[in-house]
C-alpha cells in the first residue's frame, strides 16, 4: 500500500511493518552560510539522498546496515 503524511523529522516510526518497506521523505534544508556540506545515510538494504536533482549519497543495494556519505556545495 502507498500512504502519505507529514513527519517533523525523518524517522522510521512512520512505517507500518518492520520488513520489506520503503519510505520517501521530501523537504528542505536551510543553510545559513555558503560552503561544502557533508551528508550521511545509514541504511539496511539501500537508500539514496538527493539535494535538488543531485545525488549526494548513494547507499543503495542489498546489504546490512552501513553508513555512506557525500558532500555538496550549498
Amino acid at each position: 500500500t502507498t500512504e502519505t503524511g507529514t513527519a517533523a523529522t525523518p524517522t522510521l516510526d512512520v512505517r507500518n511493518r518492520d520488513d520489506n518497506f520503503g519510505l520517501r521523505f521530501t523537504g528542505y534544508v536551510n543553510v545559513a552560510t555558503d560552503g561544502v556540506y557533508q551528508f550521511y545515510t545509514n541504511s539496511d538494504d539501500g537508500s539514496k539522498l538527493f539535494i535538488g536533482s543531485t545525488e549526494v549519497v548513494n547507499n543503495d543495494g542489498g546489504h546490512p546496515a552501513q553508513e555512506r556519505s557525500g558532500s555538496i556545495g550549498l
